[in-house]
């Protein structure tokens, strides 16, 4: 789960769409992409899709938060 600068929250899953995997949640986030810590993909926190040249998919999962607590919907 992220916190973006513009104040939403985005929840994806924490699995690298690269071949040999990775945990995405020590990945650096720039507006709303996610940067893969192991081999430097662009993943949109929007819908998943890793940014081109490289190709891939990562599960989003829907967020919502009701005064101090956050649901997230699988």
């Amino acid at each position: 789960m992220f916190h973006l600068t513009n104040g939403q929250v985005r929840a994806i899953e924490n699995k690298s769409p690269h071949p040999k995997g990775g945990r995405l949640s020590d990945g650096l986030v720039s507006g709303e992409f996610l940067y893969c810590p192991l081999y430097d993909w662009k993943i949109s926190l929007i819908d998943g899709q890793v940014q081109a040249p490289d190709n891939g998919v990562v599960q989003v999962y829907e967020v919502h938060i009701d005064d101090d607590s956050v649901y997230i919907y699988f």
